[in-house]
This record gives C-alpha cells, sequence and structure tokens, in this order.
C-alpha cells in the first residue's frame, strides 16, 4: 500500500516521486486541484471518504500513509 499511494502522489503531483518525509507545502502541485485529486484517488483505489478538513491536516506523504491506512475498511 505504502509505495503505491506514494507512487500515485508522485504522479498526481507531477514529481519524480514523493517520500515519507517529503513536505507537501513545498510542492507547486499541492494546490486544490492536487488536494482534490489526493481526495479522488483516495476514494477510488481505497473507498475513503476524505473531507477538505482532513487534507489540511496532510504536510507530508506519510500523513497521507497514516490517513489511508487508518480509514482502509479492513
Amino acid at each position: 500500500m505504502q509505495e503505491r499511494i506514494l507512487k500515485k502522489l508522485a504522479e498526481i503531483l507531477d514529481v519524480e516521486a514523493v517520500a515519507l518525509n517529503t513536505r507537501l507545502c513545498d510542492m507547486v502541485s499541492w494546490d486544490s486541484l492536487g488536494k482534490l485529486s489526493v481526495i479522488a484517488f483516495l476514494d477510488a483505489e481505497y473507498e475513503i471518504v476524505t473531507q477538505l478538513d482532513d487534507v489540511a491536516q496532510f504536510k507530508t506523504g506519510n500523513d497521507i500513509l497514516l490517513f489511508a491506512a487508518n480509514h482502509v475498511e479492513k
């Protein structure tokens, strides 16, 4: 799951790679469209409903992974 999410984040944000410690706010593409694309990805791939308030808490790639891990149906 981790590798898949990080690869998809890199694709969404149009960067070579996203690491666990990558600061999202330092990326030009971490804008409203990038955030909505992450919401759509989490919903489509993992059926995770993500609110904008949740996305506001995402500071690093690891934050997105932890969110997904805590919300994916087990």
